[in-house]
């Protein structure tokens, strides 16, 4: 890793086995990462709201798209609509790869990264993760 930040990444995912793999592909940063997780958009804000009170606001946010109860598309706009979240960087993860939704992230500000289907994929995207985290730390710097 560039540097010795703490990473910290909150991840709102309904599927038990997307976080896993999520997780397992950040193991290769060992304790230099700090995963949060949200089981839908309105339990992530809640975390990212207890984050923020201590002061460890994360690096960066992954929303799926497709969650029960409040889904990634609500949680995006509730984020960009905070003047305490909207500077932090959001990627839209999801298995969709839909025009709509692709443009739905672009309007609100989000990159879109549609889920790759192989784990060398998704370390890669770890990897790409990381350099987002590392901009965005030194954005605020």
């Amino acid at each position: 890793m560039e540097n010795a930040t703490k990473h910290i990444i909150l991840y709102a995912e309904d599927d038990k086995d997307d976080l896993e793999l999520v997780k397992d592909a950040f193991s290769q940063y060992g304790d230099q990462i700090e995963i949060h997780h949200g089981q839908d958009g309105r339990e992530a804000l809640q975390v990212l709201q207890n984050l923020i009170a201590k002061d460890t606001a994360p690096c960066l946010i992954i929303l799926d798209i497709n969650m029960p109860g409040m889904d990634g598309r609500q949680t995006l706009i509730q984020l960009k609509q905070s003047e305490k979240t909207r500077h932090i960087p959001v990627v839209m993860f999801t298995t969709s790869n839909s025009r709509l939704d692709k443009d739905f992230a672009v309007k609100w500000g989000a990159d879109f990264i549609t889920k790759p289907l192989k784990f060398g994929e998704v370390v890669s995207l770890a990897d790409d993760f990381i350099r987002r985290c590392n901009i965005s730390i030194s954005k605020a710097s």
